[in-house]
C-alpha cells in the first residue's frame, strides 16, 4: 500500500466520528490500555469519511490484475510448437488459465506450450490471485508454414523426370542386353 494512508481504527456517523487506537477484539476493547475519542462535529465526520474512501479507492477497490501476453507475435513462421507469456503488472502468487481456440490447460507457471496447426488461432490467458482477483488478455496471431515457391516445385519436377528417364533407358538397356 502506498504512504501515507490511515492506521488508525475508527467510525463514522451521524455527523460524528470516533477515533481510536483500540483494535476491534474481545481484548482489544477490555484487556488492553488503548484510548479513543468521539468527536460531533460534520467537518471532521467528512474528513474521515474523505479519507477512508480515498485510501480504500487507492489500495482495495480496482479493477482486476493487469495482464499482458509477451513474446509472441502476430505472425508466427514454420513452427508446430507455440510459447506464450503472462505478464501481471501487480506482484504475487496466481494461477494462469491458458485457453488456445478451445483447448484449456491451466498452470501454475506464467508461460505455456501449444502445439499449432497453420491458420489463424486466438490465445487467452485468464490469472488469478489468492484472493480470487482476476485479469485476463486475449490476442490473436497467425501460424504460417513455410511455403515451397512454384521455381523449387518446377525444379524437384524436372529433376523426378530426369530421374525417370534416366532409369527407363537403363532398363531397356538392361533388357536389349539380355536378349
Amino acid at each position: 500500500m502506498p504512504k501515507p494512508f490511515l492506521h488508525n481504527k475508527g467510525i463514522v456517523f451521524d455527523n460524528a466520528a470516533i477515533v481510536s487506537s483500540i483494535n476491534w477484539t474481545n481484548s482489544g476493547f477490555h484487556a488492553n490500555r488503548e484510548i479513543g475519542i468521539v468527536i460531533h462535529s460534520k467537518e471532521v465526520a467528512d474528513y474521515f469519511a474523505s479519507s477512508y474512501d480515498s485510501d480504500f479507492e487507492k489500495n482495495y477497490r480496482y479493477s482486476g490484475l493487469t495482464v499482458d501476453i509477451i513474446d509472441l507475435p502476430p505472425v508466427v513462421n514454420g513452427t508446430t510448437q507455440i510459447t506464450a507469456t503472462a505478464d501481471v503488472v501487480q506482484t504475487g502468487k496466481y494461477t494462469y488459465i491458458w485457453n488456445l481456440d478451445g483447448t484449456r490447460i491451466a498452470s501454475s507457471g506464467d508461460h505455456v506450450v501449444f502445439d499449432t496447426e497453420a491458420g489463424q488461432h486466438t490465445i487467452t490467458v485468464t490469472v488469478m490471485d489468492e484472493y480470487m482477483s482476476t485479469g485476463e488478455k486475449t490476442i490473436t496471431f497467425e501460424v504460417q508454414r513455410y511455403q515451397i515457391e512454384s521455381s523449387v516445385i518446377t525444379v524437384i519436377t524436372i529433376l523426378a523426370a530426369a530421374m525417370i528417364a534416366v532409369a527407363a533407358i537403363i532398363l531397356w538397356r538392361h533388357r536389349r542386353t539380355m536378349q
